[in-house]
């Protein structure tokens, strides 16, 4: 062994060093080894057990042997699947199998009802090492999970904590091993990095928790607690443990570390820094802005829309709090700057509390969103596809977060959401430690940039997902593929929740022909098919109907119930002579094609005239509307489509977004 000891508030005796990196042995193993002058510290030998040992002097230990047995292991089963088990393998017990019949490793396979004479560790783990292990009911599918790792069918994310990095993101190389390596925390000089593996080539024995030991110690940077490599000795255990597991056909399992993970004592030499006077707290300025403004903000207008008596926002920072006052100095409502061209701040609050204690304001108002959130976060397991912040609705201005199977997707559509992100993220990982986070910035209209905004990693959690990649979420136990890394659409409507159920339990009551135009990737089609209907759907993008075909394999939907044409709906409906049960239109506000420029304001009165011609008597419509006109109401668009088409509407129901998307 060779390690090194850590910056604590009382100097370690040299026993104590010994058993933190030899968890597999006791203490009289311990006494023997210094007693026998195996020990050295800072190359001279040390027989004196309680010794005090300085900080960051070097520990080495020649070849000791114990003849200690581990005994039974508790066997804290983790995941289950296809002839493999994920256990939670505690500090000390032996990380390789072996052919004693006594081993801890037979004994696990015991307590967990498997075979013991076929169990196999996946990969061998460090002795002193913990947490989640992958193991398999055999040597063969031993073998074929380490393959399906080191070819990137299955991928793993590890965690582990370090000497400070120089970079919190980058890439490492060693001996056929790539990792990418992104910080998740970095305090104290020490840095908590989630790593990636990457291989290049199959190898036998699968070593992947040495291989990245080795690889760390590389760099520089052993991993606290690596008793071969001159990590620091912390107590707890090795700090290096696998994170999550997942691969593209349903496998997603990630676990947190366990409390004191993070070390509680002084690892590294601190730097001191000298102190700063307090700072006053900044005063909030006033804003001028019209009378008529905020006349229509009592009224409940989120918004300071620019005029000729707004302050120049030129003259505040980007998300400045300031306190709204019309030109003859009368006070109104705190906001929060934006300075776009359209919108010059937004609404915070008519409460002076919740201005002077802006922080516990936030986490307040997350906490609520939350909180109004209750059904959908109650069972993840059927539904994590939903939104959690509203923006101004929730009262969290520009800013919208959904969750997105595995992670939360925040969306920043003005500047005023910059003051309140980090401490909105900060609220979710409480909520949820393992949770992934990614922020996608619309601050311009994509139409007017030559690529789509990509999102950052804010947290990353257990890492169900790697940049670019898409996921898979769910709705009702339906599964759909989601790409959430740029732009505004990831693939899926969430707030057509409602909607989609309603037209389902129409469906089951009978209604099973139906046409789902501007399909999109197809979360209609899917939920109708499960539920025994068949569909045409029609989206002009070919891309979109590929996707649809893959949300349908995924559900192990049979396609035969679906009829793809990629069409545009105007030229579809017109030349299709079938009637349907249900109708879904739910059209872009505008869009070009080979039928020419469709505009949701000049063409969807003939449109919807035409779907009234081809549903068939007591079917259902669902019409939906994406624009900020509200005249005429969509209600006058649809029954002037009905008379067109010489149709009677029997009933005209209200289908608003779900619950989770809530209307100011």
């Amino acid at each position: 062994m060779k390690f090194r000891v850590p910056h604590e508030s009382e100097r370690p005796p040299l026993v104590e060093l010994l058993e933190r990196a030899w968890p597999e042995a006791n203490r009289d193993d311990c006494y023997s080894a210094i007693g026998g002058g195996k020990v050295r510290v800072d190359g001279r030998i040390v027989k004196n057990p309680r010794r005090g040992i300085d900080p960051d002097e070097i520990v080495e230990v020649g070849d000791v042997i114990t003849d200690e047995v581990f005994g039974v292991p508790e066997a804290h089963e983790l995941a289950r699947g296809d002839e493999f088990v994920v256990v939670d393998k505690a500090i000390g017990m032996p990380g390789e199998a072996g052919d004693d019949p006594m081993s801890p490793i037979a004994f696990l396979a015991d307590v967990l009802g498997m075979d013991r004479d076929a169990f196999t560790p996946v990969w061998s783990m460090p002795p002193h090492a913990g947490g989640p292990w992958l193991c398999a009911a055999s040597p063969e599918r031993a073998t074929e999970l380490a393959r399906a790792i080191q070819l990137g069918e299955i991928s793993t994310a590890w965690v582990a904590i370090t000497p400070q990095f120089g970079l919190p993101t980058g890439e490492l190389s060693h001996d056929g091993l790539r990792v990418r390596y992104a910080a998740i925390r970095m305090n104290g000089g020490l840095t908590e990095l989630q790593l990636m593996p990457e291989f290049d080539a199959l190898s036998e024995p699968f070593e992947i928790a040495e291989q990245l030991l080795e690889l760390l110690a590389k760099t520089g940077a052993p991993v606290l607690g690596d008793r071969e490599r001159g990590g620091y000795m912390v107590p707890g255990g090795l700090r290096l443990r696998l994170m999550s597991i997942y691969d593209d056909d349903g496998l997603a399992e990630g676990w947190v570390p366990p409390k004191g993970w993070w070390p509680e004592e002084p690892v590294v030499p601190q730097i001191e820094h000298p102190t700063q006077p307090d700072k006053k707290p900044t005063a909030i300025r006033p804003f001028k802005v019209s009378a008529k403004t905020l006349e229509v903000m009592r009224a409940g207008h989120p918004w300071v829309l620019p005029d000729r008596d707004t302050s120049d926002v030129a003259n505040f920072k980007v998300g400045e709090l300031v306190r709204l006052e019309s030109p003859d100095g009368s006070p109104g409502p705190y906001a929060l700057v934006d300075g776009s061209d359209e919108i010059a701040a937004r609404l915070w609050s008519y409460d002076a509390d919740a201005a002077r204690e802006f922080d516990d304001e936030i986490a307040m108002r997350v906490d609520e969103a939350i909180a109004r959130r209750a059904e959908q976060f109650r069972d993840l397991t059927q539904t994590d596809l939903f939104r959690v912040i509203h923006g101004e609705a929730d009262g969290l201005p520009a800013l919208y977060v959904d969750r997105v199977g595995p992670l939360y997707r925040a969306v920043l559509v003005g500047a005023a959401a910059w003051p309140l992100r980090e401490l909105v993220y900060q609220a979710i990982e409480d909520l949820e430690p393992q949770a992934m986070i990614i922020e996608v910035p619309h601050l311009t209209d994509v139409r007017q940039q030559d690529e789509l905004p990509g999102a950052r990693i804010v947290a990353h959690g257990a890492h169900y997902a790697r940049p670019g990649e898409r996921v898979i979420a769910l709705e009702d136990g339906l599964r759909y593929w989601c790409e959430p890394w740029e732009g505004i659409d990831t693939g899926f409507f969430a707030d057509q929740r409602d909607n989609r159920r309603h037209a389902v339990e129409l469906a089951k009551a009978g209604k099973k022909r139906w046409l789902n135009l501007f399909c999109h990737t197809g979360a209609y089609t899917v939920a109708l098919v499960a539920a025994g209907a068949d569909v045409v759907s029609v989206d002009i993008s070919q891309r979109y109907l590929s996707w649809l075909d893959e949300n349908l394999s995924l559900n192990g939907l049979d396609a035969s119930h679906n009829t793809n044409a990629a069409e545009d709906a105007r030229t579809f409906v017109e030349s299709d002579a079938r009637t349907y049960d249900g109708i879904i239109v739910d059209p872009p506000t505008a869009a070009r094609s080979d039928a020419g420029f469709w505009s949701v304001h000049k063409d969807y009165e003939a449109l919807l005239a035409d779907c009234f011609r081809r549903l068939a008597p007591g079917g259902s419509m669902l019409v939906c509307r994406n624009a900020r006109k509200r005249t005429p109401t969509l209600e006058a668009i649809v029954r002037g489509a009905a008379a067109t088409a010489g149709a009677k509407i029997t009933s005209l129901t209200a289908a608003p977004p779900s619950s989770d998307y809530p209307s100011l």
